[in-house]
């Protein structure tokens, strides 16, 4: 047998044999994987924040007190955001069902045991979804497991639309100390519109599992402009929200607009947290933005019997009980979402600056009207433009922010290694994904060819701005020539002319007249001309003048200096002075020796005079 075919075989057999697989895995230590423990029924201590707060008597109406657990160092940030977001609301309202916590219905929650080895739907907890805050807390107060009259939850979902002040009052009240910091980092990336999909693993200390999913993007639809709620209670997110009347899309409506109603584009948020301490007790949470699953209260009873954290597309009764494949399924759903509305708002993008584009084209151009008009047009769009990559640059930002975290993600020595040993149908999940992601690359290429194209517009603009400007600045030079040069003389011999007959040395003729038209406007290109020569050469005079006005000041100094007493001391000691800064202003260091003996002759008299007198 040959030798590359014999090296061929022998490296087919390495690799289906344990041996080969046990060293590669050997060479890639740092590769990540889902840790055996998680395969293997842990009993918990499922003690709520409340019932840990209560024993070391701190005060369990305050909402940072419930998410510090004590003995471990918090986030500062996330606790400072939920506490302002969360600003005049309490628990105690929340238990008695006093306001919002009492009447908006914006919750759905299913709970069921889950033990190895089950097959079906479980034995599930009955709730009267939707339900409120306040039947959540009351939901979530019962014991966990080993309740008397009820299942255990050992597999609990929690949905809720526009999370609210009273809800996140409900939720940590009763979420267990195991899992506050999840709770609590989860609603702070919903809050704050951020992006997140990750695996996070704790190397130190309890060991657990935290599933992440946070999706930000927009929603372009027709909307009435909202309110500011600033100042007051919140009631929902807060969400960014941009008017995009002037991209003009009702152009392309096919129905006719409501009048209170503008286009526009609206911040929203998916998150979905799965996290727990093994394949059998764990909880998901899931916040939505009511703008992409619209009004939980409205929904029907048979939707209500659907998982509402996956939109709706997974029945209950037939849940998937492995949290990873659960999630997995949730991404892939809620990616799916994502990926339609960025289709379908760089689409609209895409119609607009087209259209705007070819509708304005005429203002590149000089056959567009007078200047005046081409100034005013070019001018609007050119703010036009400012504004559009200004939106661009928004949606560019958070599209690449999505783009990147599946790209952390979407490794084998990332977190995606810790979906190795999944089911088949979590596999193929996982490849609609990647699908997804593709398409959403494309979307971000297409709005950076929009950014480029509307750069490249606003150049032109801004080219052709300036042309125009040099272009009025010749005619208004022109013009200024015209009047300088001919009108100028002109008025001013009819206004010489208009004098008294005895004040004017000539005679008013109509020769003498044109005589001194002829005559003023040769003086007036004659003094032009001698200016237009003279400001080049102007800085060469500069250094000169400024040089005999120092000699000058200088002169005058010496002048007032020798009136006094002692003149004939210091007249020559200043003419000194006087020669070295003139020698010094040349770069030249020069001495007159005949001023400085003589300097030194006359101190010298001055000095021995009064000893002479004395002898």
């Amino acid at each position: 047998m040959p030798l590359d075919r014999q090296d061929a075989l022998g490296q087919d057999l390495r690799d289906i044999t344990p041996e080969w697989r046990q060293e590669q895995e050997v060479s890639a230590p740092f590769e990540k994987k889902w840790c055996t423990e998680f395969s293997r029924l842990r009993k918990l201590n499922e003690k709520t924040l409340v019932e840990l707060k209560k024993n070391v008597d701190a005060d369990v109406e305050d909402l940072p007190n419930l998410f510090i657990v004590s003995g471990n160092t918090d986030s500062p940030l996330e606790v400072e955001v939920l506490e302002d977001f969360c600003r005049g609301t309490n628990l105690e309202d929340v238990k008695a069902g006093r306001g919002r916590a009492g009447v908006q219905r914006v919750v759905w929650v299913d709970e069921r045991n889950c033990f190895p080895d089950l097959d079906g739907r479980g034995d599930a907890r009955q709730h009267e979804n939707p339900l409120t805050a306040t039947g959540l807390f009351r939901a979530l107060e019962k014991s966990r497991f080993d309740h008397m009259d009820l299942p255990d939850a050992a597999r609990r979902l929690i949905y809720i639309t526009d999370l609210d002040p009273t809800c996140i009052q409900a939720l940590a009240a009763t979420v267990s100390c195991h899992q506050a910091r999840v709770l609590r980092n989860a609603i702070y990336q919903y809050l704050k519109f951020q992006t997140s999909i990750a695996v996070k693993i704790p190397s130190t200390g309890f060991l657990a599992f935290q599933l992440d999913l946070h999706l930000a993007f927009f929603i372009l639809r027709k909307f009435t402009p909202p309110e500011n709620s600033r100042g007051g209670i919140n009631i929902k997110p807060r969400r960014h929200w941009i008017d995009l009347s002037f991209l003009k899309l009702d152009k392309f409506d096919l129905e006719p607009q409501e009048p209170m109603e503008v286009w526009g584009i609206q911040g929203a948020q998916i998150s979905c947290v799965v996290a727990g301490s093994d394949h059998w007790r764990w909880v998901g949470y899931g916040f939505v933005d009511a703008e992409i699953d619209g009004i939980l209260a409205e929904s029907s009873d048979e939707d209500l019997f659907h998982d509402q954290i996956a939109a709706g597309e997974l029945e209950s009764n037939f849940p998937i009980w492995k949290p990873r494949e659960y999630w997995i399924r949730v991404f892939e759903i809620r990616s799916d979402y994502v990926r339609n509305q960025w289709d379908y708002l760089i689409h609209k993008l895409e119609l607009s600056v087209n259209q705007y584009m070819r509708e304005h084209s005429s203002a590149l151009s000089h056959r567009s009207g007078n200047a005046r008009e081409r100034a005013a047009e070019m001018k609007e769009s050119f703010n036009w433009a400012l504004k559009t990559m200004d939106l661009l640059r928004l949606l560019d930002g958070v599209l690449c922010d999505t783009i990147e975290a599946w790209k952390s993600f979407n490794s084998r020595d990332e977190d995606l290694g810790y979906f190795s040993d999944i089911s088949l149908n979590a596999h193929r999940s996982i490849y609609a994904i990647k699908v997804i992601f593709r398409q959403l690359q494309r979307n971000q290429r297409r709005i950076f060819l929009l950014k480029n194209c509307c750069s490249e517009f606003s150049r032109a603009l801004e080219l052709h701005l300036n042309l125009e400007a040099k272009e009025a600045a010749v005619e208004n030079g022109v013009t200024s020539e015209f009047t300088v040069a001919i009108l100028y003389p002109i008025a001013l011999a009819a206004a010489i002319f208009s004098m008294q007959p005895g004040a004017i040395p000539f005679n008013s003729t109509p020769k003498s007249f044109a005589l001194a038209i002829f005559i003023l406007i040769v003086m007036v290109y004659t003094i032009r001309l001698i200016g237009r020569h003279a400001q080049p050469r102007w800085p060469l005079l500069q250094n000169p003048i400024s040089l005999w006005l120092k000699r000058k000041k200088l002169d005058e100094d010496i002048d007032k200096v020798s009136g006094n007493a002692f003149g004939d001391t210091f007249v020559q000691s200043s003419e000194v002075g006087f020669e070295r800064i003139v020698d010094e202003e040349k770069n030249e260091l020069r001495f007159n020796d005949t001023k400085a003996c003589g300097t030194r002759a006359v101190c010298g008299q001055s000095a021995i005079g009064p000893q002479a007198g004395q002898t």
